[in-house]
């Protein structure tokens, strides 16, 4: 991954926003888990992207993220991509909201594929059963890995 150039702000350091990114990262990498959601990633939607203050982390995470993970990923997309700033200045987390809105759609992206070839499958093994070659777990398993590689 190449080194992402980010700049000091009034309110955020480049080391500040290295780190964010770095937490974001872990955080989508673990399919949005609780346990993975830190301090500074609550902070940052809850002061850059204008997500409700719910009191703490844990009620954040229940209400917001909880079971619509599709729901929330396309809420912070949009809220990235959204225009910073008035006119033509540049917002002074551009650098910070683009890397982040490239992380989550590209986690979107593999949501997205992992789920086609999911139906692949799945679509797959049902016509096999309706023609009379029921497919066993281990079978189906076996062609997911072969999916992967």
């Amino acid at each position: 991954m190449n080194k992402l150039e980010f700049t000091d702000e009034p309110f955020m350091s480049a080391k500040a926003k290295r780190q964010l990114h770095k937490e974001m990262c872990n955080f989508l990498d673990n399919d949005m888990a609780y346990t993975r959601f830190t301090k500074r990633l609550y902070e940052f939607f809850h002061l850059h992207l204008d997500f409700p203050h719910y009191g703490g982390r844990h009620e954040f995470h229940n209400i917001e993220i909880g079971d619509c993970v599709d729901k929330f990923r396309s809420v912070v997309l949009d809220k990235l991509w959204s225009p910073k700033g008035e006119g033509d200045q540049a917002h002074e987390y551009d650098d910070i909201y683009t890397a982040l809105a490239e992380m989550f759609k590209e986690f979107d992206d593999e949501a997205q594929e992992q789920e086609r070839r999911d139906n692949r499958l799945s679509d797959f093994r049902r016509l096999a059963n309706e023609i009379g070659f029921p497919i066993t777990d281990d079978q189906m398993q076996d062609l997911a890995d072969q999916q992967e590689a």
